[in-house]
């Protein structure tokens, strides 16, 4: 019994055929001429010629000797008891050591530049450190046992009582003087009137639950 042949029983191949690559050339350059292209010579190896160039001084550089100033002849000793101070600066106006006319307005004198505050205004976001916030904390508490009631809010207060709340935390820490609008003042001042608010409110809320407590086993004794 014959098969039939299969029909795809023929070999096909599947790889490229191998190449031979060409042989390299040797040049022997020892015995080869190597012809060198020719190049023009660059501007830095030149000699180049004497170019006049403007110079703001060149008339004092050129003058002679002659045409020089003479020196500055200064004396030996002075007298600094007979000698007397100008009259008026009047003929150097522009002289840097001119006194300030105290007559001038002072909004044209230079103003001292005041610290802007956080963008959020909170002791904690105001870029002090621990210890300082701490210190803070308790100078804010002298100036509102003292100024304030602390059972209100900051904008609930007398505006002369707080001026005095904030005159008091800038005396006793300067630096505070320079903050925009008081800033660092009203943010202790706001901080510590909640806190002490809502300690004296727990400490209240703490006794009268003792109270009731003592009132309740009173009754079922």
């Amino acid at each position: 019994m014959s098969f039939p042949t299969p029909k795809f029983s023929k070999p096909y191949r599947t790889y490229a055929p191998r190449r031979l690559a060409p042989r390299p050339i040797v040049i022997p350059l020892y015995a080869t001429p190597i012809t060198r292209i020719p190049s023009p010579p660059l501007p830095v190896h030149r000699t180049l010629p004497a170019k006049i160039r403007f110079h703001p001084y060149a008339e004092a550089r050129r003058a002679s000797p002659n045409n020089r100033p003479p020196p500055i002849s200064i004396p030996a000793a002075v007298n600094r008891s007979t000698t007397s101070p100008p009259a008026s600066t009047e003929s150097v106006p522009d002289s840097p050591l001119t006194p300030i006319d105290p007559s001038q307005p002072e909004t044209s004198r230079a103003e001292t530049v005041k610290i802007r505050p956080p963008r959020i205004m909170s002791v904690s976001h105001a870029g002090w450190h621990e210890a300082q916030q701490a210190e803070y904390r308790e100078i804010a508490k002298t100036a509102i046992r003292a100024n304030l009631d602390f059972m209100k809010s900051l904008g609930e207060q007398d505006k002369t009582a707080r001026g005095k709340a904030i005159k008091v935390i800038e005396d006793a820490l300067p630096i505070f003087k320079e903050h925009e609008n008081n800033w660092g003042a009203t943010i202790l001042l706001r901080d510590q009137l909640k806190s002490m608010k809502d300690t004296t409110a727990k400490r209240t809320k703490r006794v009268q639950a003792k109270a009731s407590k003592a009132s309740t086993s009173q009754a079922d004794a």
